[in-house]
């Protein structure tokens, strides 16, 4: 350190992330490199032991950092690592070797978003919502199609695991009181014919929807409509349907479905 009496203490540096951000997804991860410079813009002879990176208290602390790689170039990599949380991660890049330690400014800045945040404004709310219409698949819901931009859990498929995880990313400032507005109308058929029920909900962030038949959950019935193809007679009786999200949750009016004639 005798040697660098007399010189400015101060480093020129740069910072990237490559790719620039992150989703907030176990496994993505991005590379935080620095390029450092002396004053006058010339090489360093800094240490890879001299050169730290940690998170700044100022920021959301979203990722693991690992440790730094030295390349040829003489500049300096770390690997941040995602997890399932999204925010502002500020990293804390100290150079040691001077005359005293140097805090590179400005700080870097990543930002980690929701895979739900679709237009990557730092929340979840209905525009995200509805660039990317809803649709699950997987054994927890077999109706729609595979979805895998939602694939929150990376299993594949976009079921009720990720949709739940949609619901708890979801802004809170968003919520919007939930509401029926279409509620569901029972009828009298004949055993045997096919029936449906459904409702039309206001709620915001998307309720998850599980039906009830006689008071008790139907497995697999979680989306807005539910359709019986062949009735029987353990099909008629009391439908309705409960909606929950983070905002709450409201069931709606009870549907009556009897048979006109008894089932064989």
């Amino acid at each position: 350190r005798a040697s660098l009496e007399g010189q400015p203490d101060a480093v020129q540096s740069v910072a990237t992330f490559d790719p620039p951000f992150l989703v907030a997804h176990p496994g993505e991860s991005t590379t935080l490199s620095v390029h450092l410079r002396d004053w006058q813009g010339n090489d360093t002879s800094i240490s890879p032991l001299d050169v730290s990176v940690a998170h700044d208290t100022a920021g959301d602390a979203v990722t693991d950092i690992g440790p730094v790689i030295f390349d040829d170039a003489g500049d300096f990599h770390f690997t941040l690592m995602a997890s399932n949380k999204a925010g502002v991660d500020r990293l804390r890049v100290v150079v040691e070797g001077g005359m005293r330690p140097i805090v590179l400014l400005p700080i870097p800045e990543l930002h980690v978003y929701s895979p739900f945040d679709a237009n990557q404004d730092d929340d979840v709310d209905k525009a995200d919502y509805q660039g990317a219409p809803l649709c699950l698949s997987g054994p927890d819901s077999p109706e729609g199609k595979l979805c895998t931009s939602f694939d929150a859990d990376g299993d594949g498929d976009f079921d009720l695991v990720d949709f739940r995880r949609l619901q708890n990313d979801f802004t809170s400032e968003h919520c919007v009181q939930l509401d029926i507005p279409t509620q569901p109308i029972g009828h009298s058929i004949n055993c045997g014919s096919s029936f449906g029920v459904s409702v039309v909900a206001d709620a915001e962030p998307p309720p998850y929807y599980q039906w009830f038949l006689n008071g008790s959950p139907i497995s697999g019935a979680n989306a807005s409509s539910y359709f019986v193809a062949v009735s029987k007679q353990t099909d008629f009786g009391d439908y309705f349907v409960r909606l929950t999200n983070q905002c709450g949750s409201i069931d709606s009016n009870v549907a009556t479905f009897t048979a006109r004639h008894a089932c064989p």
